[in-house]
């Protein structure tokens, strides 16, 4: 599990702007690591919400930024996870898995991994995902053991993956590789441009 974002292995985590890693984040104007985000804040010195592009750790991690870009596929597909998950307990507490995992979205930088089409982070075994890594920034995850495809709740088990014979390829870019904290087992999403 990650140190600064508990979904996010410290390996797959990089700044907005890598070159420029001390770039302010859009919200408290301190000179920190700022990440990727397309969330609304209320930015220090103004009064109304507006959009922003990055946020440093400890904003998101106060839950000042508001992730927003394709927000209600997330409710639904946590609401599905959920609804087919904990089928045996009551609707108030499957409501309190619900609120519990978008608040934990709404605390990291979900633009990290690759999703270029919409915010689809893999749950299991009653919660999100660590997002690893892509293969295009890790050398590692290129050769994954078995592994299962996930888009929004559909799952495929796709077997062993070798990227090496895509080098180069907007597949590795696409792509990117989570698992799950207490079963151990393998996610891709993968979200061509």
């Amino acid at each position: 599990m990650g140190t600064v974002f508990r979904y996010i292995a410290d390996e797959a985590l990089a700044p907005e702007n890598p070159r420029d890693p001390g770039r302010k984040c859009d919200v408290c104007k301190k000179n920190s690591p700022a990440y990727v985000s397309f969330g609304q804040a209320v930015p220090a010195g103004r009064k109304k919400e507006v959009r922003i592009n990055a946020a440093c750790a400890d904003c998101f991690k106060a839950g000042r930024v508001r992730e927003v870009r394709d927000g209600e596929e997330v409710v639904e597909a946590a609401r599905r996870y959920v609804a087919r998950a904990f089928k045996k307990e009551s609707a108030a507490r499957r409501t309190a898995r619900e609120a519990a995992i978008r608040d934990e979205l709404n605390r990291m930088p979900c633009r990290l991994p690759p999703f270029r089409q919409r915010l689809d982070w893999p749950l299991c075994c009653g919660g999100l995902t660590e997002y690893v890594g892509s293969p295009a920034q890790r050398e590692e995850l290129k050769t994954l053991p078995p592994v299962t495809a996930w888009d929004q709740g559909e799952l495929q088990d796709v077997g062993a993956v070798d990227f090496h014979e895509m080098e180069g390829s907007d597949v590795l870019h696409d792509t990117g590789v989570f698992r799950c904290p207490e079963c151990a087992r393998l996610y891709v999403v993968f979200q061509p441009t």
